[in-house]
């Protein structure tokens, strides 16, 4: 196995050469295992070092060479070296699990990523919230009291069932026995499968046996992350100048990380609800605004109410006779032919009551 010494040949930050020997003693951990079937270093700078400006000469430069002499025995070409960019802070069991979409660095090409950060969140089960901050705070308080449950639960089943492991697995302190390749394709594959981030969510297929299933949707039950990192922007591939790569057998390869642009974006997957859902939404949401509707209304008019009532109460009044002085004649037409009629009282008789035509 390659010390870190053995391939790191350059490295340099922000225009600033480091010795091999520095680099590797401040940024390269130990090797950790993947599901992938390699073995990785981890280049992790543990925030010692950021980048104050968007250049390409400001960012990271590693220089990656391999002698010919230690994999010419086997290979008659180096197949190059994987670069997976993630989170520096995930714990060793989600950095081999998780981590995928590598870059392919290839002897005599040097590869140049300008890249931003990107969140991924997953809203689609129901104990990750509805926003992208309770999502991340559900991870936060999920690590924190149960780190990589779920992927924990799928190996102990596969343990329990195909009694055999991954063999990254022997590195990150799981004690136990690893897999034959004949085991694996006849019982672990297709658990391993469902350690994928791809898998989290996938609905199971019936072929799968109802054991299978079962075993699957136990583990489910468990934490899962909500959200993740993940670094994306344009990749340059070129060329390396002939004065690195003239007269040598050697594996030579260059990688330039740098950031593009420093603003952060978030995407953020939701699930599709179905009729009883959307009926559901629609029908709390009629009631939600009429509700806020009607107490907006009974604030306006109820002091309005108030008031007016106040206004419109009629109190008791002093009546007063006032007589009119000097009062003007009255004066009465009639006609001086009609004859006029006599007072009625209880003696009168019909005759007079209606007298006769004139």
């Amino acid at each position: 196995m390659l010390q870190c010494q053995e391939f790191v040949n350059d490295c340099k930050f922000q225009g600033t050469s480091i010795t091999p020997f520095e680099c590797c003693n401040m940024f390269f951990q130990p090797l950790i295992g993947t599901q992938n079937g390699g073995l990785c270093w981890l280049f992790n700078h543990n925030n010692t070092i950021s980048q104050s400006a968007l250049d390409l000469s400001k960012g990271l430069e590693l220089v990656f060479s391999i002698a010919h002499n230690s994999f010419s025995n086997f290979l008659h070409k180096h197949p190059g070296i994987d670069v997976y960019l993630v989170d520096g802070n995930l714990e060793a069991l989600r950095l081999a699990t998780e981590s995928f979409d590598s870059i392919t660095l290839k002897d005599k090409q040097g590869v140049r990523l300008r890249m931003h950060k990107e969140y991924e969140t997953d809203l689609r089960r129901f104990e990750c919230g509805a926003t992208s901050s309770s999502a991340k705070a559900v991870d936060s308080k999920g690590v924190n009291s149960q780190g990589s449950a779920y992927v924990l639960c799928l190996l102990q089943t596969i343990l329990r069932v195909c009694e055999c492991l991954p063999l990254f697995v022997s590195y990150i302190q799981y004690n136990t026995h690893i897999y034959s390749v004949l085991q694996y394709e006849q019982c672990a594959k297709s658990y391993m499968e469902y350690v994928k981030p791809i898998h989290w969510n996938e609905e199971l297929s019936s072929r799968l046996g109802v054991t299978f299933r079962q075993n699957v949707d136990n583990c489910r039950r468990n934490f899962r992350p909500c959200q993740k990192t993940l670094f994306h922007g344009p990749i340059d591939y070129y060329d390396l100048p002939v004065e690195l790569t003239q007269n040598t057998q050697d594996f030579i390869t260059k990688l330039t990380v740098v950031y593009e642009s420093l603003m952060v974006t978030d995407t953020i997957r939701t699930r599709s609800p179905s009729f009883y859902e959307l009926l559901s939404y629609i029908g709390y949401n009629i009631a939600l605004w009429f509700a806020i509707g009607h107490i907006i209304w009974s604030i306006i008019i109820t002091p309005c109410n108030w008031f007016c009532q106040s206004n419109s109460k009629v109190g008791p009044t002093n009546l007063s006779i006032s007589t009119v002085k000097n009062p003007s004649p009255v004066v009465t037409l009639g006609n001086p032919n009609r004859q006029q009629l006599a007072p009625i009282d209880a003696n009168t008789s019909s005759q007079e009551l209606f007298p006769e035509q004139i």
